[in-house]
């Protein structure tokens, strides 16, 4: 029982990651430490030395990065939510027997439990 929780939290947890990684394609938005940015604004790189450098990106920039890593996150999500999916389903159709000693577990056709 535990087992098919665990595999439907999975198969819930992947399936939000997809969505999630769709959403984000569909509606990005940037930030620049902690502040959300609009078009036409730019970010300075920080250092562990200095908060402000010479190295700048755009608003237009992060989208398009932002653009190019979600297609993956989309991919990893559908790819574990079908895998999860599939091990659920398979997890349904074994047969679940009691079995009091687990060398039964291993060789079926012992006829007397008591070996």
């Amino acid at each position: 029982m535990r087992k098919r929780i665990a595999l439907w939290l999975f198969v819930v947890a992947s399936a939000l990651l997809t969505g999630w990684g769709v959403w984000s394609y569909a509606n990005p938005s940037a930030q620049c430490r902690g502040e959300i940015m609009g078009p036409g604004d730019v970010c300075h790189y920080s250092s562990p030395n200095s908060e402000v450098t010479d190295v700048v990106q755009t608003y237009e920039q992060r989208i398009a990065t932002m653009r190019q890593q979600l297609p993956y996150v989309i991919g990893v999500g559908a790819a574990a939510t079908v895998f999860n999916a599939v091990l659920l389903v398979r997890s349904g159709k074994e047969g679940h027997r009691s079995v009091d000693d687990p060398v039964l577990l291993h060789e079926r056709d012992l006829a007397d439990p008591e070996v």
